[in-house]
């Protein structure tokens, strides 16, 4: 029994001695692993950079390399939900684009395929405000020139119900596109400014719709009546055969 209490308390000194040692151990600065420690946390190049307000790797915007499409299109939403508070952004939320791109960006789907890496967009979970904010990382420089000019001839600003947009802009800097749909001009140049200062590049802007009374675009009918389960655009709603609500009252139908 007194032997066994010796062998347990020489093996206790042993590994409290190995384990000091280790404590005071200095890491090889060389190693590989060791050397990556903070990257993408506290570094300018990490993907943290537009949450964190860091600056680019030449000095410019506060979007990175490293930051993903989605990142950067959260970083300007913010941004502008910073600037223009709550009732000034309608609320949203950031979603990728998997399918429908036609109807959600303007772009046919052999067009993303060609030209596009990733396809993100911000829209008003409220069908009543036209709002949309949408970012698109294309191939290459070239690429997204061509996605700009595609989004300007394909994208139909009264595919909302009831609604329009006021102006609706689609910006190139670098190899990013950001399609901005607005309810205001004030939102759409918040928004534009907030894109050129995230991004090192300088934006290439393109209005290609400005909501005009006189000259609607193809498919606004401010006359139209309800159908079904539809709604016009000025003219109330027909819920199939049980109220008709127009003009803020609500009458039954016999």
């Amino acid at each position: 029994m007194r032997n066994m209490k010796k062998i347990i308390a020489i093996s206790s000194c042993a590994a409290l001695m190995l384990a000091f040692a280790a404590c005071n151990e200095t890491p090889d600065d060389s190693g590989t692993e060791d050397s990556n420690v903070g990257v993408g946390a506290n570094d300018d190049n990490g993907a943290n950079g537009p949450t964190n307000g860091g600056n680019g790797t030449d000095g410019g915007g506060i979007a990175h390399e490293s930051d993903s499409t989605e990142e950067i299109l959260q970083t300007v939403m913010d941004t502008a939900r910073e600037e223009l508070g709550d009732e000034g952004i309608p609320m949203s939320w950031v979603e990728e684009v998997t399918d429908n791109f036609e109807n959600a960006v303007g772009l046919t789907a052999q067009q993303v395929v060609t030209y596009t890496e990733s396809v993100y967009n911000a829209q008003a979970l409220i069908g009543a405000f036209a709002f949309q904010v949408a970012l698109i990382q294309a191939n290459d420089v070239e690429a997204a020139e061509a996605v700009q000019s595609a989004i300007a001839d394909g994208y139909n600003p009264a595919k909302w119900i009831c609604v329009i947009p006021h102006k609706a802009v689609v910006i190139q800097n670098e190899n990013y596109v950001l399609l901005i749909a607005a309810q205001t001009v004030e939102q759409s140049d918040v928004i534009t400014n907030i894109f050129g200062e995230i991004m090192d590049g300088e934006n290439n802007v393109n209005v290609f719709f400005e909501f005009d009374p006189d000259n609607p675009p193809e498919g606004y009918d401010p006359d139209a009546e309800g159908d079904g389960m539809g709604m016009g655009f000025g003219g109330g709603m027909d819920i199939g055969g049980g109220l008709d609500i127009g003009n803020g009252e609500i009458e039954n139908i016999d």
